[in-house]
């Protein structure tokens, strides 16, 4: 499998459209509105769009201690049930799964969870991020990040944090952003097993399709 330039132009036209994020530690609700908003453009889907503020709320995000993990679906499932979509989060995730879920029609890109040695390892840690115990209790802030392509080599992905960043070193000739896999799997695998994220057709949608509605 190869990343062609056909992938590069795709990853472009959609992060064209994407934020970045407002605040430091605000990457989660930031990720998860550009893969809500990606997802209700190809779906054609409205009822999908939120502010970042709202989806801050609905994670618990307070600013300096980023937002806490737990509890996802009970907490971000109640924005999407009228539109029919619900959240699947798991760890465990493996390259084949994730890049499943990357070209499913009928899923929202994925969002995966990096460790806060990300910044360190790319030589972009700044005076602005300054990694503090989050509101899981798992140590630092993890990063999230939206994987857009992978192959057995390289990994293309959109940082919300890009804004933040000075001199960028990891941005190929297009424009993507790209890491080794090697690297990606490091930040991604630690200190937990893979997590990622993504949504899907709710059951309750699925099974009304299925059978019909009368």
């Amino acid at each position: 499998m190869t990343i062609t330039n056909g992938d590069r132009e795709q990853y472009q036209a959609t992060v064209s459209n994407f934020h970045t994020q407002p605040e430091p530690d605000s990457c989660f609700p930031t990720a998860l509105k550009n893969i809500l908003d990606e997802l209700a453009d190809r779906k054609d889907e409205p009822n999908l769009r939120y502010s970042i503020s709202d989806l801050a709320d609905a994670l618990d995000y307070v600013e300096n201690r980023a937002s806490t993990s737990d509890r996802l679906a009970a907490r971000i499932d109640p924005l999407l049930e009228e539109a029919g979509w619900e959240v699947n989060h798991m760890t465990g995730v493996g390259y084949d799964q994730l890049q499943t879920i990357i070209e499913s029609d009928d899923r929202s890109l994925p969002l995966c969870e990096f460790h806060e040695q990300y910044f360190e390892d790319i030589g972009q840690h700044t005076d602005e991020y300054t990694p503090e115990p989050g509101l899981d209790g798992f140590g630092r802030w993890k990063h999230i990040i939206v994987p857009f392509k992978i192959n057995d080599n390289t990994v293309l992905y959109f940082d919300p944090y890009i804004q933040f960043f000075h001199n960028l070193d990891d941005l190929d000739e297009s424009g993507a952003m790209n890491v080794p896999i090697q690297s990606f799997n490091e930040w991604w695998a630690r200190p937990e097993k893979r997590w990622a994220l993504w949504l899907e057709p709710s059951k309750q949608q699925t099974l009304s399709t299925a059978f019909g509605d009368g």
